[in-house]
């Protein structure tokens, strides 16, 4: 990062229009948001507090956003920032808007936060394996879970890959 970009992200999640353009584009004066509907309990409230400061926002759903129509919403290389679900935030990441989503997949992977939470969790009894290896110790793990041979296994992703396969 340059010394003058830092001054600019700072003064974008300031709400404030930075004092020198990015790579020559217009400058950002404010952050729109683009957020899921009925997602969240206090949506309501939220949404009453983005308009009292002044920010633009636009609703929409999982089924009907497309990244390759972003610009319906806003346009390409906007400063737009989202609040919703997973699965549509890997979708806004597809677009051009900046930041767009804040989001890593790689960390939102069970093999990578059980690690630091596992004490915490509800089920913490569970073992990280790939399906050969579960199966390669399958008695072994049988055992450890007094199992008469039914297991839960949970995938190490948190995205759903076609929302229509889980309903």
């Amino acid at each position: 990062m340059t010394q003058g970009q830092d001054r600019v992200i700072f003064a974008l999640f300031a709400g404030v229009a930075p004092p020198t353009p990015i790579e020559d584009k217009t400058v950002m004066k404010k952050v729109n948001w683009l957020i899921e509907k009925n997602i969240y309990d206090r949506e309501t409230e939220f949404l009453a507090e983005l308009q009292k400061q002044g920010y633009i926002y636009q609703k929409t759903q999982y089924l009907n956003f497309h990244p390759e129509a972003a610009h319906q919403y806003s346009p390409p290389d906007e400063c737009v920032l989202f609040m919703g679900t997973l699965n549509l935030g890997r979708d806004i990441l597809r677009t051009s808007w900046i930041p767009g989503a804040y989001m890593d997949e790689k960390n939102l992977r069970c093999s990578s936060y059980y690690t630091y939470f596992g004490q915490y969790l509800l089920n913490n009894k569970y073992f990280i394996l790939s399906l050969g290896e579960l199966l390669r110790r399958k008695t072994e793990i049988m055992e450890y879970f007094k199992s008469d041979g039914n297991l839960f296994i949970r995938p190490d992703s948190n995205m759903i890959s076609n929302p229509l396969a889980s309903q």
